[in-house]
């Protein structure tokens, strides 16, 4: 089984990473979460600049600053969460969850 990485001298393609299908997604994006990763491949990054020039927010959850906060710097449409993803995602869960039961 192959893991779900890029690896050194490959590209990005449709076939293992949906990259037309996440480009083209990436244009009517409203929110985009950035969990965990430090922007250092072409795709998210792109992805990410796309979500914000079409007046997206972007949530950034990393324990450590990263490409995507120095893209968020000055942005009015920004989230930056420094924790561990785990207990956010389970609280943002928990506040969906009341508002869907409300």
């Amino acid at each position: 089984m192959r893991p779900h990485v890029l690896w050194f001298d490959e590209y990005y393609n449709e076939k293992h990473f949906k990259k037309d299908s996440a480009l083209k997604i990436s244009q009517y994006t409203g929110i985009l979460f950035v969990i965990g990763t430090s922007g250092a491949t072409t795709l998210p990054q792109v992805i990410a600049r796309d979500v914000l020039a079409k007046g997206g927010m972007i949530v950034d959850v990393n324990i450590e600053d990263s490409y995507f906060s120095e893209l968020l710097k000055n942005k009015k449409k920004e989230i930056i969460v420094r924790q561990e993803s785990s207990p956010f995602l389970k609280e943002l869960n928990n506040e969906i969850e009341k508002l869907v039961v409300t």
